[in-house]
């Protein structure tokens, strides 16, 4: 059988309270999960950034061929 909860017009004000406070922790852990998301794709664009390439070295090969 479910419970039923009767709210009335003096449960409001507590109601909106809870209400605020639980949509600024959402949006607070929204902020979160999106600076750890920023910071992940930053460590992963450096592991797969190539090398820089020496001219130098490129040139010398041009030789050998």
């Amino acid at each position: 059988m479910p419970n039923v909860i009767d709210v009335n017009i003096g449960h409001l004000p507590l109601l909106d309270s809870f209400l605020a406070h639980l949509h600024t922790h959402i949006e607070d852990m929204e902020l979160d999960w999106v600076i750890r998301t920023h910071s992940m794709y930053k460590e992963l664009r450096e592991m797969v950034r190539p090398l820089p390439v020496d001219n130098d070295v490129l040139d010398d090969m041009e030789y050998f061929d």
